[in-house]
């Protein structure tokens, strides 16, 4: 009887039996690597050394068998696999009894009652029917190892009753966990022969393959009994996991032994660095199209050979493939909303050049056993055509295929359709745009989009539900381009607290964002302003702070580019479902419309120089008024501001009035002083002196609560440059008929004076300062503050003006 070709790992089963017991059979079940056996070719012996070698590596040192158990066994492999061992040879000399630990079991059975192996084999086969079965196939080396990467899978259903038991199998002594006897693992082998033969369809096994990094492992577990049929058949439960070190806990009828060294999955950066390394291949597979679609080449074959003729590995094979997929075959949109017949099959779609996505996949399945890769179809749900944030999918068919491609051992995922382009469901046409995203895409991103049937097929340790699937963030490909990662929420979907929510993102480079929060409601969706949303950027990472107007569900698109690419538009980078379930938000305390994705300092202020703000979150709550908002600019830069407020009461005065520059040596101090209270919004913006528009750098939002109103700032004009310090007064309105105490500073200045019904000169004390006491009289609308600053000039420029309280309409 011979063994399946080159097992690397086997299951042994140990019954252990008590004369007596109630309720059936318990059994334990161990994982044993085995190290790869040698191929037995004609004429080539094996000697016993090497084979006492490989077996005392492994089996010997975790299950302490004797060095002549160890010499029983390779005489029974000798006969199972018509290996030519000689037994012969010398056994090393550190190979003795004394060299390993007796254990009881090695004690009571130091001689053991002598039987037969194929008595012990039939009595096995018939004692054991086997349930479940999964072989997996390995490659062989040169020198006829076996590959040490893939596990056998033996489930045993006990047919008899304990009694049966008891007359068929001789009873073993109950041993500590990690003792072996010969007769437990040629039991096992004797039924891995038996399935194999029953069932040799020579299927492919679709679980995941694992690395030769797994071959080193032990896994022990322990089965127990949980359910027994109405036949008397004995179901059991295997409860398993792969985790580093040696782990136990409670089952539901005994403990699970876990060690293992966990094998780590290649990630796509680990298959190739980036693209750019197959440019030789995909400029070859573009050129070779052209050609191909100028000779009305359609034969798969032919297609397929062409494209790949300069492949030099599998991975570059697999990119032939994607690369001809993507640039030759357009999407069918006609055929997804069925105003024409829907294509799938190869032939029909290359010769039409368009399907949908079981057509892609089928190429791909067909181009790939072409060239000798393994590949398969998955069908699952695809978050593409038509979805809506947070629609769900149970209880609906699949609406999405796509591949799987086996390189080095593992499973990798790729959709062709989605690598394409994109579908605009509305115009009803399809736009040919590359992505790059979903070849070989990571499983942890490619779940966020994509969500098959089989949840073996989502590649990862830890599986996604539907649910789950359904109210995860929408994570389009730009998210992963631009480097992006989720910062919070950690649950999904996203709930407000105290009717406020936040979305915050991180970045490992200089991005622009912007947002759109959408409500939905009964599958329509209503687009909201901006004042439901705060958004600050910076180097590191976005914050959104959200303030739904009322209880539902709402759509929440991020927006994103590179800073560094500021003439392309902002690309939909990611949706987030928000349910707002509690008590909402104050509408008087919304922010203010129309705020810029810039709020408070951020990536846009740091590129210009500006640095050390006083105030670096973008809201600023006072409850005098006013405020001063300083920071520092390393590039002379000429700043002005624009501030805004909803329903304004008092529109006498425009609302720049109400902010004053003072600029002194390179810190920049903005003040405000606020008429009533409520929300505003203060834009600034900067240029430089070679520039003659201003551009925008950022926006606070000012929460005033004080209910006594500020009067203006007097007005500056262009001589109010870099130094001027305006001490008093601070108020642009003064008292009619009452004298005013001024003092200023004016850098450069050879003479100051406050003109109305007469002209007051002030005078420079010792600390520069320009000061002395006007009067504002009463007729006059206003007062000016003017300046010479050259001696040899006889005009004065005019640096600031206040107005006379009664006459303000007037002026």
């Amino acid at each position: 009887m011979k063994l399946p070709a080159f097992v690397t790992q086997c299951k042994v089963c140990k019954a252990r039996r008590q004369a007596g017991r109630q309720g059936g059979a318990e059994e334990t079940l161990f994982w044993v690597p085995v190290p790869a056996l040698l191929q037995a070719d004609s004429g080539r012996g094996v000697s016993g050394v090497t084979l006492f070698g490989m077996l005392e590596d492994v089996v010997l040192k975790h299950y302490h068998l004797t060095p002549q158990v160890i010499l029983d066994l390779i005489a029974e492999l000798r006969d199972e696999l018509d290996l030519s061992v000689n037994l012969g040879t010398a056994i090393p000399a550190h190979l003795t009894e004394e060299a390993y630990t007796r254990t009881p079991h090695d004690r009571e059975n130091q001689n053991p009652e002598p039987r037969s192996k194929t008595s012990t084999l039939k009595k096995s086969a018939v004692t054991n029917s086997i349930l479940e079965s999964e072989l997996h196939t390995t490659t062989v080396s040169k020198d006829g190892r076996a590959a040490l990467h893939q596990g056998t899978v033996v489930k045993v259903k006990t047919a008899q009753s304990a009694q049966e038991q008891r007359s068929t199998v001789p009873p073993v002594t109950s041993c500590s966990p990690g003792v072996l006897s010969r007769r437990n693992l040629f039991e096992f082998w004797g039924a891995v022969v038996q399935q194999e033969q029953s069932s040799n369809n020579g299927r492919p096994s679709t679980k995941r393959q694992l690395s030769s990094e797994s071959a080193r492992t032990l896994r022990v577990v322990k089965k127990s009994t949980v359910k027994k049929e109405e036949s008397g058949s004995v179901v059991q439960k295997e409860v398993y996991s792969e985790v580093s070190g040696l782990k136990s806990w409670e089952g539901e009828k005994g403990t699970v032994f876990t060690r293992t060294n966990p094998v780590k999955r290649k990630l796509r950066r680990d298959l190739f660095s980036d693209s750019k390394v197959f440019e030789r291949v995909d400029s070859h597979v573009l050129r070779v199209s052209k050609q191909l679609k100028a000779d009305r080449m359609y034969s798969l074959s032919r297609i397929v050979h062409c494209v790949t003729e300069e492949a030099q590995s599998e991975l570059e094979r697999v990119r032939a493939i994607w690369i001809w997929l993507c640039h030759n075959i357009e999407y069918d949109v006609t055929g997804y909303l069925g105003l024409s017949e829907k294509m799938c099959s190869p032939e029909q779609v290359i010769q039409a050049g368009k399907g949908v996505c079981c057509g892609y996949s089928r190429i791909c399945l067909e181009m790939c056993r072409e060239v000798g890769i393994k590949c398969m179809e998955v069908s699952g749900y695809g978050k593409g055509i038509g979805y809506r944030l947070g629609q769900s999918f149970q209880n609906k068919k699949s609406n999405h295929m796509w591949n799987v491609v086996q390189l080095g051992g593992q499973w990798c995922l790729l959709d062709s359709c989605w690598g394409a382009g994109t579908v605009d469901i509305e115009s009803k046409t399809f736009t040919q745009r590359y992505d790059d995203f979903y070849f070989l895409a990571d499983p942890e991103d490619f779940i966020d989009s994509h969500c098959p049937d089989d949840p073996q097929w989502q590649l990862m340790d830890s599986t996604v539900s539907l649910k789950q699937f359904e109210q995860r963030p929408f994570k389009t490909s730009e998210f992963y381009r631009l480097g992006l990662s989720i910062i919070s929420p950690k649950e999904y979907p996203l709930h407000t607290v105290n009717g406020e929510a936040m979305v915050s993102i991180g970045c490992t480079k200089p991005v622009d964002f912007t947002y759109q929060i959408s409500q939905l409601s009964e599958g329509a969706m209503k687009v909201l302003s901006s004042s439901f949303g705060l958004l600050t950027v910076s180097r590191q990472s976005m914050k959104l702070k959200l303030l739904p107007p009322a209880s539902g569900a709402y759509d929440v698109m991020i927006f994103a580019r590179s800073a560094h690419s500021e003439g392309s538009s902002l690309q939909n980078s990611g949706n987030f479902l928000l349910k707002c379930t509690g008590p909402t938000i104050n509408l008087n305390e919304l922010f203010p419309p129309a705020l810029s994705a810039s709020c408070g300092p951020g990536i846009k202020t740091q590129k210009l120089g500006i640095s050390k703000p006083s105030h670096a979150a973008p809201i600023i709550t006072t409850q005098q008024g006013k405020c001063n908002i300083t920071f520092h600019n390393s590039q002379d830069l000429e700043f002005t501001a624009v501030l805004t407020k909803e329903h304004m009461k008092d529109t006498t005065h425009p609302l720049d009035r109400h902010v004053l520059f003072t600029y002194t040596d390179s810190k920049v101090t903005v003040s405000v002083c606020l008429p009533e209270a409520g929300i505003y919004k203060l834009g600034l913006h900067a240029k430089a002196a070679s520039s003659e528009d201003f551009t925008h750098v950022c926006d606070y939002i000012l929460k005033c609560t004080s209910e006594e109103g500020w009067q203006p700032f007097p007005t500056t004009y262009r001589a109010w440059k870099k130094g001027c310090v305006l001490f008093e007064p601070r108020s642009g309105l003064l008292e009619p008929l009452g004298r005013v105490r001024f003092r200023v500073r004016v850098p450069g200045a050879q003479k100051v004076c406050v003109v109305g019904e007469s002209r007051t000169e002030l005078h420079l004390n010792k600390s520069r300062v320009w000061e002395g006491e006007v009067s504002t009289g009463g007729a006059v609308l206003e007062l000016k503050v003017a300046a010479r600053f050259d001696t040899k000039s006889t005009g004065m420029d005019v640096i600031l003006s206040f107005g006379i309280l009664g006459h303000q309409n007037e002026f």
